[in-house]
């Protein structure tokens, strides 16, 4: 017999799951199917580069693309709060592929999981939002070594480093 608690469960996952987030290296068409127009281009960015801002149901998500693929997105809810478990895993379902991922480590309140092959890895933040992307995007000669910073006393509002910046100096 299934219980009340469990049904609600089954029904929110298939709810959540089919339409959670977007794969990284989903085009900015599919990126559009399933969060519909982005509500403005967050930054400039370096050239090949593009960094958009959706409102999907309750969640904000930002979105950068390289070359017109996803290649990081980050999630948190529109009213603040922690993103739901079931949603975090749904993305990280969509974007394992037969690959698992794995707890790489945990620091300072935030869990870092990495996909088994090390090409994705998606971060949890303390407060509550997370973001997932190819693993290194955003290091490398001339780049920041971290993507985004959270904004002081947000919890888990992030913005681009400054040496995203297409102004940016090289390092």
């Amino acid at each position: 017999m299934i219980t009340c608690r469990l049904f609600v469960v089954i029904i929110l996952c298939a709810i959540i799951a089919p339409s959670a987030g977007a794969r990284i290296g989903d085009t900015v068409t599919q990126i559009e199917a399933r969060f519909g127009k982005p509500d403005h281009e967050v930054a400039p960015m370096k050239e090949g580069r593009q960094h958009l801002a959706y409102h999907f149901k309750t969640y904000n998500v930002n979105v950068v693309f390289r070359d017109g693929l996803s290649a990081w997105e980050a999630y948190e809810m529109q009213q603040g709060g922690a993103v739901p478990d079931a949603f975090f895993h749904a993305v990280l379902d969509e974007n394992g592929g037969k690959a698992e991922f794995t707890v790489k480590r945990s620091n300072n309140g935030q869990v870092e999981w990495q996909r088994k092959d090390g090409k994705i890895t998606a971060t949890r933040s303390s407060g509550g939002g997370f973001q997932i992307g190819l693993t290194g995007f955003g290091k490398g000669p001339g780049m920041s070594p971290r993507l985004l910073r959270p904004i002081r006393g947000s919890g888990s509002t992030f913005v681009m480093c400054p040496a995203e910046s297409k102004n940016a100096n090289p390092e």
